[in-house]
């Protein structure tokens, strides 16, 4: 799945401002962590810095840097997305004193856990991500 929208606004060091909405069968992907790596091209002379974008609760985004949140947007360009795990939602708690934590899964069906995105030169408000679990 590569995505690629238009419309944005530019900032210092090249970076673009970059929203949307991150649904799984049309259901709000909620509080979740993905991070957006860079592909560095053969011409490039620097790798742009990780990204990070967080879904409120009805999965609405907006990229950052990763270690820099106050640094809004990305640099265009081509990137893959990867999920921050989660506690396992279907994981029901016995009570017991000795109980582990819940495991760790992805938050999206396993043919999304790496997917190309792609930020375009005038960055946009519509980089939506609609996955399905077919």
């Amino acid at each position: 799945m590569a995505l690629t929208s238009l419309c944005g606004c530019s900032g210092e060091d090249g970076r673009v401002s970059v929203s949307g909405v991150v649904t799984v069968d049309g259901e709000p992907l909620k509080n979740v962590t993905f991070f957006a790596t860079a592909i560095r091209t053969g011409d490039a002379t620097e790798t742009p810095p990780m990204l990070a974008g967080v879904t409120d609760d009805e999965g609405r985004y907006a990229l950052f840097e990763a270690r820099y949140p106050a640094r809004k947007g990305g640099r265009p360009g081509t990137y893959v997305i990867s999920w921050q795990m989660v506690s396992d939602p279907d994981f029901v708690s016995t009570g017991d004193e000795n109980e582990q934590e819940p495991p760790a899964v992805y938050p999206v069906p396993k043919k999304y856990r790496k997917i190309d995105f792609v930020i375009p030169e005038s960055g946009t408000d519509s980089a939506d991500l609609v996955l399905t679990t077919d």
